[in-house]
């Protein structure tokens, strides 16, 4: 009876995605096959299971499992991980990253054996939104309404607003209808169009064309 790994992890990891608690493994699943005829139908044990990543962004990570019965399937306890905050601070480029999970494991037949299962996973810089594709749920964090380009945008759409006859307030929804955020959101998508504005060089799936 053999020990199976079915890994689900995030294309991409950032100090962003840890202060936002963006999961880098979605799910980790340890499966033990059925026996098949003449094998051992004795549960696997003594299972280890260490997370190392090269570079070394992310701190070791180690999950104990006891035991494992033929055809069941247990999830990995999900954990906080623990990166590198400075190295992740001081990042400058997108760099791949090799997520390797080490497996050690007593099998029915007492005998140790072990695995490894690899992912690749690109680390990006703390200002660096990986884009639509691949952190869409990420984008407010990247968001900065201090910013003097802000006010300006803001105080266009307003006029906007003003100029086509609606009430030139942003009280989206303040104002408890359903029709007003779509009146302001439509107003700002109409003002960021005729801006033309652009970026300068997009990453890979920065925006769905």
């Amino acid at each position: 009876m053999k020990l199976n790994i079915n890994c689900e992890i995030a294309s991409t990891f950032s100090l962003a995605a840890q202060q936002n608690a963006y999961p880098l493994l979605k799910r980790v699943l340890i499966s033990a096959m059925d026996t098949e005829e003449g094998e051992s139908s004795k549960p696997i044990t003594d299972i280890r299971i260490c997370l190392t990543t090269e570079p070394e962004f992310i701190a070791t990570e180690e999950w104990l499992i006891d035991r494992v019965d033929a055809g069941q399937s247990m999830r990995l306890q999900d954990r906080p991980l623990k990166p590198d905050h400075d190295k992740l601070n001081r990042l400058t480029e997108e760099i791949p990253v090799q997520l390797t999970f080490a497996i050690s494991y007593i099998d029915g037949e007492g005998s140790t054996q072990e695995l490894t299962s690899s992912h690749q996973v690109n680390i990006l810089p703390a200002d660096y939104w990986g884009g639509e594709s691949r952190q869409a749920e990420l984008l407010g964090a990247f968001v900065q309404p201090n910013v003097h380009t802000v006010e300006r945008i803001t105080a266009l759409v307003a006029q906007g607003l003003r100029d086509s006859g609606h009430n030139s307030a942003l009280d989206g929804y303040q104002s408890n209808t359903r029709e007003r955020p779509f009146v302001i959101g439509a107003a700002l998508w109409s003002m960021l169009f005729n801006e033309r504005l652009m970026y300068v060089s997009p990453p890979k799936g920065w925006a769905k064309v």
